[in-house]
């Protein structure tokens, strides 16, 4: 590794916003800045690399046919939330259980977090929220991790759908990126955990809208292995 995935994440953070409003403000559209170019090299390409790189050689059981690396900058513009996420086979950016990195709207807070897809086809923003209490009621989740509603993404429709379809989460400020021990410790835990999670839904990151339904009567956990069997 030539960079740490710390320094990595401070650039965009420092230089993410500011550049956005840069080029929106362009009239006509014209070609990306080279600092543009910078950011989305780092997000597209050296920083889901890197996380892979490190999931796959900390744990034996990562398959690149069970699992994928994936970033959302956006597409003809800039993200307003940008992400850079791991995915089992199953699950896409816009549905399943998934776990990453989202990036506030204001670049003053990164969140590694286990999550959800916000635009399922499988299931509406409620069935989002039971499957996420559900989860929340049957893991147990290390300390440095939360499992309240407590974070903040953007004032906006998707960063408000962001928050309520996320199951865990941990926090860190522009200012509390030291090195990269603690995130590669904490990205540790988080994809153990979410792989258990999958596993114990049938190896799928998919709960169908019909038990995220009944998700409703609060199942205990061993109904709800016998309903997806």
């Amino acid at each position: 590794m030539t960079e740490q995935i710390s320094e990595c994440i401070k650039f965009i953070m420092d230089n993410y916003e500011t550049n956005k409003k840069q080029f929106e403000n362009q009239a006509p559209k014209g070609p990306l800045s080279l600092k543009f170019e910078t950011i989305s090299k780092k997000i597209v390409n050296h920083y889901p690399n890197e996380m892979e790189y490190h999931i796959y050689n900390q744990n034996n059981t990562f398959c690149k046919q069970n699992y994928y690396s994936k970033y959302g900058v956006g597409l003809g513009g800039w993200a307003g939330i940008p992400w850079i996420g791991i995915f089992h086979r199953t699950a896409e950016p816009t549905q399943g259980i998934n776990m990453g990195f989202l990036f506030s709207e204001d670049m003053q807070n990164i969140y590694l977090i286990i999550g959800q897809g916000t635009e399922n086809e499988y299931a509406s923003v409620e069935d989002l929220v039971r499957i996420r209490d559900f989860i929340r009621n049957n893991y147990a989740v290390s300390s440095e991790f939360r499992n309240d509603n407590k974070l903040w993404l953007a004032d906006t429709k998707k960063g408000k759908y962001y928050k309520e379809s996320t199951i865990f989460y941990k926090e860190y400020s522009i200012d509390s990126l030291q090195s990269d021990d603690e995130l590669f410790y904490d990205l540790d835990n988080c994809f153990k955990l979410y792989k258990k999670i999958i596993e114990d839904n049938n190896h799928s990151a998919i709960i169908s809208k019909k038990i995220a339904n009944e998700l409703s009567n609060k199942p205990s956990f061993e109904d709800f292995k016998k309903m997806i069997k």
